[in-house]
């Protein structure tokens, strides 16, 4: 018995001393950033737009503010639906899109936000090859550290079954939120970030000479897969309509991964009765005028992919 006391106790005061540690590094500032990213950038860092948008969220839900459509998915839809678009033709939206969000992460805000709220009417799922990949761990850290639901963090910390969502746990209260540099972008009202550039003369030098990919090892991943199924099934079940919808890709994008998608959810879709709103390729969307980078587009493309999804949605 004694032998068993030490050894609990041991674990005790390590798992402290451990606490402490981490503590500290994260209170005591070197160059202007705590010790604790010296061995680690945490992928994310705490505050930034998935800050800013929580904070923006829990205010809006003290005021009981009813939703037509929160927006899920990656930085792609965070940078490509403008909420003040759809405000201006009657659509109440907020864009819940965060950094490389994955499918996973994505179900379990769904879980939140339907369990919050009984006023949210449509849920719209930005999808991307990316998304449905099992890795999540980018998208990750940015909840964990910076999501407004108070349970998310430990959900998605358990999901994960890594021992490095412990230290983000432990980042999140002891490391302060901060003003993160956005790069060019600026963080707007109900969610959305936008970026007012085109593409870089070195993107476009690579794009004359880009050839599409003719080979991809992309799977969607089967936590991902059953997840996707999830969300469709929580959305049904609170009565809520789920949007399935796909934005604009660039020349830079690979038609491969995206085919490879949808053949593997457009069963999953039929099976739930969701229909896909595929908006990958837009009718006077350039990739040389319309993205700033290989993925998202510019404040120009995004006014002229919402107006055909507000069309495809209208009919």
């Amino acid at each position: 018995m004694r032998t068993l006391g030490w050894i609990i106790s041991t674990m005790l005061l390590t798992i402290l001393g451990y606490v402490v540690f981490f503590g500290l590094c994260c209170s005591i500032q070197y160059n202007g950033r705590s010790l604790v990213y010296l061995w680690s950038d945490y992928y994310a860092s705490n505050g930034g737009p998935t800050h800013l948008k929580s904070l923006e969220w829990n205010e809006h839900c003290e005021k009981y503010k009813q939703w037509d459509a929160v927006i899920l998915g990656a930085s792609r839809a965070e940078r490509s639906y403008d909420p003040q678009f759809f405000v201006n033709h009657g659509i109440e939206v907020f864009n819940f899109g965060t950094s490389a969000q994955s499918i996973q992460n994505s179900k379990i805000l769904v879980d939140h936000i339907l369990a919050g709220s009984s006023n949210t009417k449509e849920i719209w799922l930005d999808v991307y090859p990316a998304s449905f990949k099992d890795d999540a761990l980018e998208s990750s850290a940015d909840l964990i550290q910076n999501i407004g639901f108070v349970e998310a963090p430990f959900e998605i910390a358990r999901e994960n079954k890594d021992f490095r969502m412990v230290n983000l746990i432990l980042k999140r209260y002891f490391c302060q939120n901060g003003d993160v540099p956005l790069a060019n972008a600026s963080y707007k009202e109900n969610g959305y970030v936008a970026v007012d550039q085109t593409l870089s003369d070195e993107l476009k030098n690579k794009l004359k000479n880009f050839h599409p990919y003719i080979s991809s090892d992309f799977q969607v991943g089967e936590k991902s897969l059953r997840a996707f199924e999830s969300i469709l099934k929580i959305c049904a079940e609170h009565h809520v309509t789920c949007r399935v919808i796909v934005s604009p890709v660039s020349d830079f994008g690979s038609q491969l991964e995206l085919d490879r998608m949808l053949q593997v959810i457009t069963p999953v879709l039929k099976s739930q009765n969701v229909t896909l709103v595929n908006l990958s390729k837009v009718p006077g969307i350039e990739t040389t005028l319309h993205f700033y980078d290989e993925k998202h587009l510019n404040v120009q493309g995004v006014k002229i992919f919402n107006e055909s999804l507000l069309g495809k949605l209208s009919k």
